[in-house]
């Protein structure tokens, strides 16, 4: 089962050049999981290419619809690559799992123009975390998510 991070591990534009520029001299590819991106709580989060265009032809970003939307049960997701490498994963990816029904592609697509949905999950998200953080720091026992163990 996938949790969601903790922190992002590499927030600040100054790191993700470091990690560019390292990937860039040693002909290295960056794999960027940005499943998460519209769950950033400290509003540090960065793209790579954003951060490092250069990095565009040896770099694949990988996200999706289902966490930003709600939609986990539905595995709708995309990847951003060079054409070569999404030929390959489309070779790949027929061969091994069934395909996404036409439905949720469409509605995948529309979300695509949806930002505000996930914008106000962030935000609400945020918010119950900070009041969970406060109850907490105010009182003398743990708080815990409900499904966290001791």
């Amino acid at each position: 089962m996938r949790r969601r991070p903790k922190h992002w591990p590499f927030r600040s534009s100054p790191q993700l050049l470091q990690i560019a520029d390292w990937a860039q001299r040693h002909g290295i590819w960056v794999i960027s999981d940005d499943i998460y991106r519209a769950f950033d709580y400290t509003g540090t989060y960065q793209s790579i290419l954003r951060v490092a265009p250069q990095l565009r032809d040896r770099s694949v970003v990988v996200g999706g619809v289902s966490e930003e939307h709600a939609v986990t049960g539905w595995r709708v997701g995309w990847l951003a690559a060079p054409p070569e490498i999404i030929a390959s994963t489309r070779l790949h990816v027929s061969r091994t799992i069934t395909h996404v029904p036409t439905a949720n592609q469409r509605a995948a697509l529309a979300a695509f123009g949806d930002t505000g949905t996930p914008a106000r999950a962030a935000s609400d998200y945020r918010r119950r975390r900070a009041l969970r953080n406060a109850l907490g720091a105010a009182s003398e026992m743990a708080v815990r998510p409900a499904t966290a163990t001791p």
